[in-house]
């Protein structure tokens, strides 16, 4: 959790924030609720997506002795898959192995008596359920959730050998890839013959066995025998060729941790072919800081950009201090969280005060009054557009609000406050970024009505503006979950990447928490708007699953010279082998992960 939950245990009750061991597994949106699969087995419908472990208005959605498999959206319903292969359909996401709410009834969409259902799958709004032994395999195609054995609206898409080891949609319409037990995948544009014939194509033949496909954001990645993985943007070409992109694995430099203090929230910037990493918050153990600890410092690489070695020590002395809004920042140094930003040949330092340097080591004050009269905290950006250096601040004041300062001041002294963007929710843990000679605002958790600590509700929307004065915000979402505290960092092609976050069980309307989960995957974008995933989150079983740990407000650069993603520090969560189990319980920490990326001009 981070300083504000820490904050926050002192005037709510410890079982507010009571976690659980138990995070879901599925979780689907049917009829206004939400429907939770966990692993233990349990299922919960939530009337207002509160509570999704149960308490308040959440139901519990199944209470049999058959343990649910999978769950799969079917139209406006969801179709359960039990353990003895047997299917129901539910039309409110409530009492999964039958039974009826009033005339609302759930009803049984396969029974298995002869023959065991063993998969089902969305696809567009219908579902795909795979039913067979060793006497043979059969799939169908309902568009309502319903007769998965054939009958009523579903339609026979296989029958035969071999059988259908996994069903992955790619891409939005009726596109499916299939996995056959024999090493072979088909792609069918249409949901239809996927074992070959009408529009269906191979999307594999080669000798090197396919181990499973795991869908992500605008593609599939499949995982090979030999441990290679491929991203295909549209399901075919699993193998490479056509747009499919090798995906490498996340690499453990040597040593695997930095010499800095563990931290989250750290600011930093590439500069002079060096990693430069300034400030953050630190766990309060060992520190003697109440609640929280607030570093005033600044580490660098030593050889290069790449991430591999660091300075042993800070160029600038460590500080440990109260939070950042308590104390006031020492003398001779920065706010603990003012954006690092590389503007007009030098590196700045930006918050209550101005600093900057030219070559990383020596620096000098600028201002001794900055953009803003607040210490910068960390829902603070810096960023530069044109011959402009802009400071944004997502969420300030007693009444949360947003607000946008530009300069083009060579001393960085002079700032024009252009006010807060008309119409923006304030928040926390958003992302600001610049692409497409446009400044980007996207995602984090709402700050109102009272700070991002007693909101429900993730501000997932997308902001842009050309000149910080004007800005438009999109009718999409970003591709990527609801979440906050991503890093986000753009490569030398103008491409952003972004990774990992925060995201969280909500217990009640005033933001009390019962379970946090932190995310591992990788996304990226051209053009600011539409989002693309590399990486998978944890619990993909992929080849590296785990590698890079579940974390939020880590640190990310490009190393431009090698074309390489790395990511710093972070408050992390060890890694727990799949079934997913992924908490924010761990710490801060310090540790360095790094990516080999595609070449840009391959990216799909």
């Amino acid at each position: 959790m981070k300083r504000l939950a820490l904050l926050l245990l002192a005037v709510l009750s410890p079982q507010s924030f009571a976690q659980t061991n138990d995070p879901c597994t599925s979780k689907l949106a049917i009829g206004g609720g939400i429907l939770t699969l966990f692993p233990s087995g349990k299922a919960y419908f939530s009337l207002d997506g509160l509570n999704l472990e149960g308490g308040g208005n959440t139901i519990l959605a199944y209470t049999g002795s058959l343990p649910i498999m999978q769950i799969a959206a079917a139209g406006s319903g969801v179709d359960t898959l039990f353990s003895n292969g047997s299917i129901y359909y539910s039309p409110n996401g409530q009492n999964l192995g039958g039974g009826c709410v009033g005339s609302v009834c759930t009803v049984v969409a396969y029974s298995a008596t002869t023959i065991p259902a063993t998969k089902i799958v969305t696809v567009g709004t219908g579902v795909d359920a795979v039913i067979g032994n060793a006497s043979g395999y059969f799939a169908y195609f309902s568009p309502d959730g319903l007769h998965l054995g054939g009958g009523g609206n579903s339609i026979l898409i296989y029958s035969g050998s071999p059988a259908v080891q996994q069903l992955v949609p790619a891409g939005s319409g009726n596109s499916i890839v299939t996995l056959f037990s024999n090493g072979s995948a088909s792609y069918s544009p249409d949901n239809r013959n996927i074992g070959g014939g009408g529009n269906t194509i191979s999307a594999y033949t080669g000798s090197v066995r396919i181990v499973k496909m795991v869908r992500v954001g605008g593609g599939v990645l499949t995982q090979f025998q030999n441990g290679a993985v491929y991203l295909s943007p549209n399901g075919q070409n699993l193998g490479g060729g056509g747009a499919t992109i090798a995906v490498a694995n996340w690499v453990h430099p040597a040593p695997a941790d930095g010499p800095f203090p563990a931290r989250d929230s750290g600011e930093g910037a590439v500069f002079n072919s060096r990693l430069f990493l300034s400030g953050g918050f630190g766990s309060q153990t060992g520190q003697g800081c109440n609640p929280v600890c607030a570093y005033f410092d600044l580490w660098s690489s030593s050889v290069d950009e790449s991430g591999n070695s660091w300075n042993s020590s800070a160029t600038s002395a460590y500080m440990s201090d109260n939070q950042e809004s308590q104390s006031p920042t020492p003398a001779g140094f920065w706010d603990a969280y003012s954006p690092l930003v590389v503007w007009n040949s030098a590196l700045w330092a930006i918050g209550s005060s101005v600093w900057s340097s030219t070559d990383g080591v020596t620096w000098s004050e600028r201002s001794s009054s900055g953009p803003t009269t607040n210490i910068a905290a960390e829902n603070t950006s810096a960023v530069v557009l044109g011959s402009y250096l802009y400071y944004i601040e997502q969420n300030i004041g007693v009444t949360p609000t947003t607000d946008v300062q530009r300069t083009n001041d060579i001393n960085g002294s002079s700032w024009t406050d252009l006010f807060s963007i008309p119409g923006m929710e304030p928040r926390c843990g958003g992302v600001v970024f610049v692409a497409q000679s446009k400044i980007w605002i996207e995602g984090g958790r709402d700050a109102l009505p009272n700070y991002c600590g007693r909101s429900t509700k993730y501000t997932n929307d997308i902001w842009s503006s050309s000149d910080g004065v004007t800005w438009t915000t999109m009718s999409k979402s970003p591709e990527w979950a609801p979440r906050q505290w991503p890093c986000v960092t753009t490569d030398s092609s103008g491409t952003v990447w972004l990774a990992g976050g925060y995201l969280a069980d909500f217990t009640n309307s005033a933001g009390g928490i019962r379970f946090e989960s932190n995310l591992a995957d990788v996304w990226y974008t051209k053009d600011g708007s539409t989002w693309k995933q590399l990486k998978a989150d944890a619990g993909s079983g992929l080849p590296d699953d785990g590698w890079f740990e579940p974390r939020h407000a880590p640190t990310c650069y490009i190393d431009a010279v090698n074309n390489r993603l790395v990511i710093v520090a972070g408050k992390e969560t060890a890694f727990v082998a799949p079934p997913k189990t992924v908490h924010d319980s761990g710490d801060v920490s310090r540790n360095v992960r790094i990516l080999q990326l595609p070449n840009p001009a391959t990216l799909p």
